[in-house]
């Protein structure tokens, strides 16, 4: 996390794919050696639009006072 946010204070768009993206034995193969595994990819680039919110970002607290 803290190399993705040092990437996009510096005006880069970043992010970490994981799962399927790096689960193939011809990748896994080609990047890691013995008893190593791949498990994510960080991509970052230049941005051509300005970063949006998610649509399903909560709109209220998730956090209330217990009674």
């Amino acid at each position: 996390m803290n190399l993705l946010d040092a990437l996009h204070l510096q005006g880069f768009g970043a992010k970490l794919l994981s799962g399927d993206s790096v689960d193939d034995a011809a990748l896994q193969a080609a990047f890691c050696g013995p008893g190593e595994r791949l498990v994510a990819w960080v991509v970052c680039g230049t941005p051509t639009t300005p970063g949006r919110a998610r649509p399903d970002a909560p709109s209220k607290p998730r956090l209330s006072d217990w009674a």
